[in-house]
């Protein structure tokens, strides 16, 4: 369960920060339904997806509705965590200010460095920090393929959902000045009052070409970020999103709580920090920003490192972190010889592993497919594999050493199963303790009929592997050069 608060007045950042975890969630089989306290927010919510509820901003479920619950906003102190504590397994926080303890199982941090937040954690607490964890669209996870024009053509212009300090006009005057021929493209919120929208309208039709942008989608506003040379911005998700689409930046503040965001950011060089709004002085250190950055070698380096911090993947990490502590809490482990075996998510950091299991000999040997894999092709079916809502790949782990791996591939009602278990511990029984941990997992993730397991009739150890777990050999066929066995196991809800 999601609990956000978001408000004309607070903004978007909690609500789009929630929809990006929502989807990495999904795709590791979870099952979402959101809380929220506002009904003009709610409106917003176009998720046929979920289940959406208006309640109290004070209101926690009761206990047994949620094995974990994710809280997104300010006012939810050290004594709201420990009070949901009490009615659910795992309470996560998305937190942007360091200096607040947080009793919480797991801290998503991305406004912050690496081990700034630790201190301030509770015990035992799992903080994921940085902006490796931001938490971004899915849309931004593919690389910005981009140029950067040689000199400003066309800027992009966002201050948040609401623009409470009536920033967009004067911002439009100011860029007008410095850059009179560039295009100006501006993100107007849904909660933008009227009066700075006509502003807006009227610097349209006397001060063009100025676009005026609302009620964009994810990947919409990526394709705008994509076309933009250069963007101001006010600090907050979006900042997050520019930076995965490598869009050179300058950020100002709106809000003191927002300082601590841009400074991170600033300091790793993924934006330009031109200052707080209501400071003296910032229309000059926008324009002089904006002329350091008038050609494209020094706005081709800002947006590369940009995208080097952020790399739109923050929001996958941190769903496989929560997945595999609640792994973790429920003792979801198998005895086999002694040790615990542990199934984690695949992540980015096992591709090189994978790609040495799939060339060793034996598994080369046992695969229809014997050719050696290349690098390149590997990393290209890797990629695609992590970005895919029909692929599910675990790394079997025996006392925090890889083990072996276990993927399953949907195809409508149906998901297949590949495995390989690591040279140095084949013949002690890992393969089906492999197999009977993933299945029920994978059958909770896709929400399949049936999986099913298609070997070498010859191939002896995976044949007894697959009946040992609980598959049932159900058929023959023949492909070229061999024959071939199939094995099922039915998903709850059909008999076995």
């Amino acid at each position: 369960m999601i609990r956000t608060h978001a408000t004309p007045a607070v903004g978007l950042g909690h609500l789009q920060r929630c929809a990006a975890l929502t989807d990495a969630l999904q795709a590791v089989g979870g099952e979402l339904r959101w809380w929220i306290d506002d009904p003009a927010i709610r409106a917003l919510i176009q998720r046929p997806d979920l289940m959406v509820e208006t309640v109290a901003s004070e209101e926690l479920p009761p206990p047994g509705v949620a094995d974990v619950l994710v809280l997104d906003g300010y006012h939810y102190d050290a004594r709201f965590v420990m009070e949901a504590r009490k009615r659910v397994a795992t309470v996560v926080v998305i937190e942007d200010l360091p200096d607040r303890w947080l009793p919480a199982h797991i801290i998503i941090q991305s406004a912050i460095d690496e081990g700034a937040g630790l201190r301030e954690a509770g015990p035992g607490t799992e903080v994921l920090a940085g902006p490796s964890y931001a938490l971004v669209p899915k849309e931004f996870m593919e690389d910005p393929r981009r140029d950067y024009a040689q000199t400003v053509q066309r800027v992009l212009v966002s201050a948040g959902g609401s623009d409470v300090h009536h920033a967009l006009p004067k911002l439009l005057e100011w860029i007008r000045d410095v850059l009179p021929s560039a295009t100006l493209d501006v993100v107007v919120g849904p909660f933008v009052d009227p009066e700075t929208v006509r502003l807006l309208e009227q610097a349209v039709r006397q001060r063009p070409p100025i676009v005026l942008w609302r009620n964009l989608e994810p990947q919409q506003l990526r394709t705008l970020m994509l076309q933009a040379d250069l963007a101001v911005s006010a600090a907050g998700q979006t900042l997050f999103q520019l930076a995965a689409s490598a869009t050179p930046t300058l950020a100002f503040t709106l809000f003191k709580n927002q300082q601590g965001l841009v400074e991170t950011l600033a300091r790793r060089g993924v934006v330009v920090w031109i200052g707080p709004w209501d400071e003296l002085g910032l229309r000059e250190r926008l324009e002089a920003a904006v002329h350091r950055l008038s050609e494209a070698s020094p706005r081709r380096a800002l947006g590369a490192q940009a995208r080097r911090e952020v790399d739109g993947r923050g929001a996958q990490r941190a769903a496989e972190a929560i997945l595999r502590y609640v792994q973790r809490q429920a003792s979801a482990s198998l005895r086999s010889n002694g040790g615990s075996l542990i199934l984690r998510p695949v992540t980015a950091q096992d591709e090189r592993l994978l790609w040495e299991w799939r060339n060793d000999p034996l598994v080369r040997k046992h695969s229809f497919s014997r050719d050696p894999i290349a690098w390149k092709q590997h990393q290209r079916w890797f990629q695609q594999k992590l970005a895919s809502p029909d692929c599910c790949i675990w790394i079997a782990e025996c006392d925090g050493h890889p083990i072996g791996h276990i993927r399953y591939d949907r195809s409508g009602d149906v998901a297949e199963l590949s495995y390989s278990v690591a040279a140095s511990r084949r013949g002690r029984g890992w393969g089906t303790a492999m197999l009977r941990a993933s299945a029920p997992l994978a059958c909770q993730a896709f929400r399949v009929r049936r999986l099913i397991g298609i070997t070498k009739q010859e191939n002896d150890v995976s044949v007894r592997s697959l009946a040992r777990a609980g598959f049932r050999c159900v058929g023959s066929f023949r492909k070229p050069r061999c024959l071939c066995l199939q094995f099922e196991w039915p998903c709850e809800g059909s008999s076995r």
